[in-house]
């Protein structure tokens, strides 16, 4: 666990491939740790996208541990500043810790401030304001339901970013609503941003597929079952492996691949082993290979009890992927033909969903033109990072340009 001191962490040295002259705009991206998830590789698509020697990227991040983008990060010209972790009984030592930051003459003065982890925004937006930067807080996700003490307190903590934040985003209407009110996504004041990516590095690769499948000694008519998240709480991992065992009953050639790591990986290996499938769940660990992974797989599965818009979703379709999915997954998410919407009720139907999903795969032709409809809809890296630019500008002009909730998506 971090110290939860008032001391500031020591910054990360600049890259030696120093590209961030004079950019036009700095912008200062509020975060928990760099690393492999869902929101951290949205903005490190965006960063991929933008010029950095015009709109520059650096980073606040709330941990000492080296996380796995730090090192793109600086060979991109940015720049890893650390604080403390936030853990409410630091309320005091955190602000004073932020303030300290802003204070620092040992970083630029940022023109926009972008949070994006939840529980301390109202503390470092409203540091930043004081510091002349605008600000925007970003919801990367919904929340579950659920009334227990820890989600009642961060719902607490959050819901007073309203009054600290110049803008806000949300990934889904849903995402926002949960996390800023009606009142908030129903005004000019919000917009959905896209979960961006580079959608033609993720079209079908036949050739791939086959190369990927046998290096993980997957044969040609094995089922692969794929899954693209982090082995937390929300992506219900236990339901899918439960499913995965009916799965086995009626394919017992079938496998199962989870990509990524979290805090549950041992839990999810024990329920494994416990219901006698351990031999044929394969955990791959965190991949920078996703889209070679998505190829081989012949399914995706994606059981979360809830999310708010998953770029990992939207990357399986790309893919040309049948998906099978939980219908508390906004329909925003639901891009392609090849999306099967299910209830999280019975682990049976599920098993039967997933095996008729894989015998609809399709042709290689029409997995490789899947790439298009996400392109057309607008989910191209390309079109995200000139609708967060566009945002930027008008925050700093102090146009009039408006977000259009009432559409539930920003313009291209």
């Amino acid at each position: 666990m971090l110290d939860s001191s008032n001391q500031t962490m020591e910054s990360k040295a600049p890259s030696s491939k120093e590209v961030l002259i004079n950019p036009r705009m700095r912008v200062l991206h509020v975060i928990g740790k760099m690393d492999r998830a869902g929101a951290e590789t949205m903005v490190m698509n965006l960063m991929r996208a933008i010029d950095q020697r015009d709109v520059a990227f650096d980073f606040l991040v709330h941990t000492n541990e080296t996380a796995d983008y730090d090192d793109e990060i600086t060979e991109l010209g940015g720049h890893i500043y650390r604080v403390p972790a936030f853990t409410v009984i630091n309320r005091r030592a955190y602000r004073t810790a932020i303030e300290a930051f802003f204070d620092s003459a040992d970083h630029p003065r940022y023109d926009i401030v972008h949070g994006h982890i939840g529980s301390c925004a109202p503390i470092y937006l409203d540091v930043a304001r004081k510091h002349g930067a605008k600000t925007i807080v970003h919801s990367h996700s919904t929340d579950s339901a659920s009334m227990s003490l820890s989600a009642t307190a961060y719902r607490l903590l959050t819901r007073p970013v309203v009054k600290y934040a110049d803008f806000f985003i949300g990934c889904s209407y849903e995402a926002g609503l949960n996390r800023f009110g009606r009142e908030v996504v129903d005004s000019d004041r919000f917009e959905i941003l896209r979960n961006g990516f580079d959608c033609n590095a993720y079209r079908f690769d036949a050739n791939e597929r086959q190369l990927v499948r046998s290096q993980l000694g997957i044969k040609q008519d094995d089922l692969l079952v794929g899954h693209v998240g982090r082995l937390s709480e929300e992506k219900n991992h236990g339901f899918l492996l439960e499913a995965f065992a009916s799965i086995r009953k009626l394919r017992p050639n079938a496998k199962l691949a989870f990509v990524g790591r979290g805090p549950l990986e041992e839990q999810v290996r024990n329920k494994a082993a416990s219901l006698g499938i351990a031999d044929s769940v394969f955990f791959l660990g965190v991949r920078d290979d996703v889209p070679r992974l998505l190829w081989a797989f012949d399914v995706f599965a994606f059981p979360s009890r809830y999310e708010g818009q998953p770029v990992a979703l939207l990357e399986a379709q790309a893919a040309g992927l049948p998906c099978v999915i939980a219908d508390t997954i906004p329909p925003v998410s639901h891009i392609t033909d090849v999306v099967s919407v299910l209830p999280l009720a019975d682990a049976d139907v599920w098993a039967n969903a997933i095996v008729s999903a894989a015998d609809r795969i399709g042709t290689q032709t029409n997995r490789m033109k899947r790439a298009d409809a996400i392109i057309e809809a607008g989910y191209d890296i390309s079109t995200s990072s000139a609708r967060l630019i566009a945002r930027y500008e008008s925050l700093l002009n102090n146009t009039e340009e408006k977000g259009n909730p009432h559409e539930r998506q920003t313009q291209s």
